[in-house]
């Protein structure tokens, strides 16, 4: 989990923590063959190249913005801070773009939807 402490929407300092915090993901892994045709997928939906690159086999790119991130990693590539090897599992996901769209990225499991409209906290799956 990830938290943002400059965000308004933080709970009360010193309460419980709940799961009615929870606001989005900010960063979400998604692992295919080709992380190349995966980010050309996510661009048609207004979602950019953040940081990284596609262009270096083994490398990860970071798709979206501050507020939420779509990591692209290579199968078998290893996870920070534990190497643990990328595995591909279906990843279903509801995100913010440039148009209402939907699809299975190329190559994967990932289904993507995307909407202009913001989503309230109660819409993630």
């Amino acid at each position: 989990m990830i938290a943002h402490h400059e965000l308004p929407e933080e709970g009360p300092e010193g309460t419980e923590f709940s799961a009615d915090e929870l606001l989005g993901v900010c960063e979400l892994g998604l692992v295919g063959a080709d992380t190349r045709k995966m980010a050309s997928a996510l661009e048609t939906f207004g979602i950019p190249l953040w940081d990284g690159t596609v262009d270096e086999p083994g490398r990860l790119a970071f798709m979206g913005d501050r507020e939420g991130v779509l990591i692209l990693s290579p199968e078998r590539r290893g996870w920070m801070p534990t190497g643990r090897a990328s595995e591909p599992h279906p990843v279903e996901a509801f995100v913010s773009g440039a148009r209402d769209a939907e699809a299975t990225l190329p190559g994967t499991a990932h289904r993507i939807t995307t909407s202009v409209s913001s989503l309230s906290p109660r819409e993630f799956t």
